[in-house]
């Protein structure tokens, strides 16, 4: 898909078909998906790793469930 000429003015001249031609790269490809799945096994394979880790250690189960969410965000954010 390549640029359109239209007829705008103002600041904003040209955004709406610059943003569609970048958007496009993206989600008329299978790449969004790809990623998607990839880093949801990365996240959770990770977690799990930890988690199992972490059962060696006595702690009750509520307890432990609250560090796995905890370690899930605090990977998701720093993936991101």
């Amino acid at each position: 898909m390549s640029l359109v000429a239209t007829r705008n003015s103002g600041w904003t001249t040209g955004f709406r078909n610059l943003l569609d031609k970048e958007l496009a790269s993206w989600w008329r490809t299978r790449r969004w998906l790809v990623h998607l799945i990839l880093w949801e096994v990365v996240i959770t394979g990770f977690l799990l790793i930890i988690g199992f880790e972490g059962r060696s250690e006595a702690k009750s189960p509520e307890r432990g469930f609250a560090d796995s969410i905890d370690l899930f965000f605090q990977v998701g954010a720093f993936s991101g």
